[in-house]
């Protein structure tokens, strides 16, 4: 039996966490209290977008897969965000970090791929419903030199 996952709220909460992430790092706190946390959450909401994107990938047939996986791309874009401000020492809390680049950095590396993965999904989609439903050039000439001699 598999088990229900509720994708929107899911992703709901993993944003609010890395907004509430962003706004640790923004400010002066000790790391001998919060880097432990800090890295814990950061971790965890890497895990949890990768997690949710297999979840999706395997289930293509889900009603609302679409939607889940805009809603998806979205916020791994906003954990994109903070993960390289978090390498390109934006935040004042970076430098507690830095003992653990190579794990974020291997983090980013495969939010990036999952993130261009799903982005080229939209973009064949795109590109699909233009080949079906569009016109070339010439057709649109054709029928509007129709149109027109008709007309005339």
């Amino acid at each position: 039996m598999t088990a229900r996952i509720h994708f929107e709220d899911n992703v709901f909460v993993l944003q609010s966490q890395i907004q509430t992430l962003r706004h640790s790092l923004i400010l002066d706190i000790d790391s001998q209290y919060f880097l432990d946390k800090i890295l814990e959450d950061f971790f965890f909401i890497d895990q949890t977008l990768l997690h949710l994107y297999r979840t999706l990938l395997d289930n293509e047939y889900l009603v609302k897969r679409k939607e889940y996986l805009r809603s998806l791309l979205h916020c791994k874009q906003e954990f994109l965000t903070l993960a390289h401000g978090l390498i390109q020492g934006q935040f004042p809390f970076s430098h507690h970090c830095k003992p653990f680049m190579g794990k974020i950095l291997q983090s980013i590396q495969r939010e990036e791929k999952d993130y261009e993965e799903i982005r080229r999904v939209f973009l064949d989609e795109e590109e699909q419903d233009d080949s079906e439903t569009g016109l070339s050039s010439a057709e649109y000439e054709f029928l509007l030199g129709a149109t027109y001699t008709n007309e005339g």
